[in-house]
């Protein structure tokens, strides 16, 4: 099969899925929003008593969240299959970039 093709019918497939589960995913972002401000309401008062400033705090936030939303499923994978998950850094990258994305759209 010709790559574009496969490219296309790829693209197609994925349109697809999105428009079918937009509700789950709307949800998933929205979740995934909520987590995010709660993480960052919890541990407000640990750089409010240290000084560190609203940036560092909200910077701090922003990388603890991917790694700790694919890290879970990293350790049990680890556990089970006995080597590192793949795409690891690159699911840490995307889940970065929808986190940064709906925090702008939403806020």
């Amino acid at each position: 099969m010709n790559k574009l093709l496969k490219s296309c019918l790829y693209y197609l497939l994925a349109s697809l899925i999105v428009v079918l589960c937009a509700h789950y995913i709307h949800l998933a972002l929205v979740y995934l929003d909520m987590f995010f401000v709660y993480v960052n309401i919890l541990i407000s008062p640990i750089f409010n008593q240290v000084g560190l400033g609203k940036i560092v705090h909200k910077t701090f936030v922003l990388l603890l969240i991917p790694i700790v939303v694919i890290g879970i499923p990293a350790l049990i994978y680890k556990l089970i299959k006995h080597q590192t998950m793949p795409y690891f850094f690159q699911l840490i990258w995307g889940i970065w970039l929808v986190l940064v994305l709906s925090t702008i759209m939403i806020h």
